[in-house]
């Protein structure tokens, strides 16, 4: 079953996060090489919510420790980050034409 990987954070300043968002829009392929579908959604000035589709458990556990890892370059920039996991209940993606960022 697939596993969704949702995460929130809080940064301390608009600063910090958008430039977490430049590197995490840099790095991410090579963090999590079999993720199927990511977002990243801008919920406020300094905050954001991450979400992360894996094909299994398995997929989702592998890329956990190096998320986590790369998590603690931006420590002195997070004022709060945790994340929710589960099996994917529904999902949807129109095909993708472009992407813009």
């Amino acid at each position: 079953m697939q596993v969704a990987r949702i995460s929130m954070g809080e940064y301390k300043t608009v600063e910090a996060l958008d430039q977490f968002i430049e590197d995490y829009s840099k790095d991410f392929w090579e963090l999590f090489p079999n993720v199927i579908s990511a977002s990243t959604i801008r919920t406020g000035s300094t905050s954001i919510i991450n979400t992360a589709i894996y094909q299994d458990e398995n997929s989702a556990k592998q890329v956990l420790e190096k998320r986590m890892e790369w998590l603690k370059g931006y420590s002195n920039d997070i004022a709060e980050t945790f994340f929710y996991e589960g099996d994917e209940a529904f999902a949807t993606h129109k095909k993708i034409k472009f992407l813009i960022i």
